[in-house]
This record gives C-alpha cells, structure tokens and sequence, in this order.
C-alpha cells in the first residue's frame, strides 16, 4: 500500500512530500563540450503567413512546430523556450490543446517528463528520486496508477485570481482536489504568477499541509497565522 502523501500543485509549481528530505544534489561538473537536445513541444495551427512578411502563395503549410531546447555549454545550460502550452494545463501525461488568439496550439505531452526522461537516460547518476519519479513508466508512476482509489495521494491545489499568466486562473482546479483560491483565504492578497512560490500564504499553507500530513482548505480566519508561519 502506497503511504499517504500529500501532493500540492501550486500552478506550475508541484510540492511532493514523498521527496522531502532528499540530501542536496551536488551540482555537477561543467561539460566540456556543447550539448543540444531538442524535445517536441507542440504545434500551432492558424497562423497567418502575412504576419511574417510572407505571402500565403510562398507558404504551402501554415502550421508551426514548437521544438524546446536544452543547451548545455562549457559556461552554463540554457532552456530555450517552455512550450506552447505550460505544463500546468496538462491533465497528466495526456495531449494538451490550447487557443491563444485565434491559434489552435496542440502539445502531445507536457515538458518536464520529457526533461526527467533525458536526466535518466542521459546521466542517471544526476537524477535524483524526484527526477527519477517523474520518468514516464516509473515504478512510483506505475504504483500510483495501479492503486486503489483510496490508496492514492490527496491533492491540494492553490492559485492566485491575480494570476496573469495561467488564465483563466482557475484552471488551476483538480478534480478530486482540495482547490483553494488564494484570496479565499487572505481577501486582500495581492498574489502574481511569478510570486506563487515564495508568497508567505502559499509557504505556510504548503507548510501546515505536510506538517498535518492532510489536504484541508484553511479558512480566513486562518490568514494571519498561515501568513506568519509563511515567512
């Protein structure tokens, strides 16, 4: 029987208590040459030749690919763009499809898994449990799908309504999750994308969820405390 995890999803960041505890991965040694891996990231269908200075006579097919690379230099390692669609708006490994401004923008599965994938194939030694889990097909993967309802872990989702980035904010919403927007909480928060991560609210929510080790929504009267224990 899978012991009981709480597994919180804080837009596009995820918190696994499973890997709490890990030791601090040593950051590896610099490579001595360059590196290119170039992963699937969707396509986008709908755009207008007329856009890029080109006439629709000069473009027999329309549609974009959106390939993601990962560079890895002597001086440092670049990801050069995320994906058409962010791995949030992903329901687990399934195929994504998106509309931004009139574009239809389709992605057969979200990045990170493809990134874990490579970690584990490429230098499984610098992969660590978290990576490793997150591998399509893991053990943990497979463990978790094969499982019991009941047996599987409890979700908390949190998002911001402030949120300008992941739209419309409360996408966010798991089914079978405990979903809680923000200001349900704190009114009066003032919570961008960018700060979900490192928002006081969100850290001690985060943090009173694994010490209780159960997914609950805080109340308001909750605010103050939860903001406190947070920074």
């Amino acid at each position: 029987m899978i012991r009981s995890m709480i597994c919180a999803t804080i837009a596009s960041l995820l918190v696994l208590p499973a890997c709490s505890g890990l030791p601090a991965q040593q950051v590896p040694p610099p490579v001595t040459s360059l590196r290119v891996y170039l992963f699937n990231c969707g396509l986008i269908k709908g755009e207008n030749p007329l856009d890029y200075g080109l006439s629709k006579g000069e473009v027999k097919n329309p549609d974009m690919v959106v390939p993601c690379y990962l560079i890895v230099h002597p001086k440092g390692t670049l990801m050069w763009d995320a994906g058409a669609i962010p791995d949030d708006m992903f329901h687990g490994n399934a195929p994504a499809t998106e509309s931004f401004d009139g574009d239809t923008v389709t992605s057969p599965r979200p990045l990170l898994p493809q990134l874990a994938a490579l970690g584990s194939a490429v230098d499984p030694g610098e992969c660590p449990v978290a990576c490793q889990q997150l591998v399509p097909g893991s053990a943990l993967l497979t463990q978790l799908r094969q499982s019991p309802p009941q047996d599987r872990p409890s979700w908390l989702s949190l998002w911001s309504t402030d949120d300008q980035v992941v739209q419309p904010p409360d996408s966010a919403r798991l089914a079978g999750a405990v979903n809680v927007p923000l200001q349900s909480v704190c009114p009066g928060a003032v919570i961008a994308h960018s700060q979900l991560p490192t928002a006081p609210l969100v850290v001690g929510i985060v943090l009173q969820t694994l010490a209780s080790n159960r997914a609950a929504a805080p109340s308001a009267s909750d605010c103050a405390a939860l903001e406190s224990r947070g920074r």
